[in-house]
């Protein structure tokens, strides 16, 4: 997939640039800075469309993902998910780590 093909997914998810511009992310933005903050907002963004994003009424269904929409899920976004989420529960962190078996939702 070419950088075009890449610039019109994230376009269509309105993934935000965080230069200050308040464009579209750019797939070129994603080799610099902040890159964990870009790809949350793009996971962020593919998330709205799955459950219905009425902000930018883009509804994701069976039917209606673009093959490059398909490749940049399937090829970026599950495997980078799937590393991030066994490495969460695989190494004991501060971020998602519980020291008891019970949780007290109210008392």
């Amino acid at each position: 997939m070419g950088s075009a093909e890449a610039d019109k997914v994230l376009s269509t998810l309105n993934a935000r640039s965080d230069d200050g511009s308040g464009g579209p992310l750019k797939h070129s933005e994603m080799k610099q800075e902040n890159v964990a903050r870009k790809f949350a907002n793009i996971v962020y963004q593919l998330r709205n469309a799955i459950v219905h994003n009425k902000e930018v009424d883009l509804h994701f269904t069976c039917a209606s993902i673009s093959d490059p929409m398909q490749r940049i899920i399937s090829e970026v976004v599950i495997p980078s998910l799937e590393r991030l989420c066994f490495h969460l529960i695989g190494v004991k962190n501060n971020h998602v780590w519980y020291d008891s078996p019970h949780f007290l939702l109210h008392k």
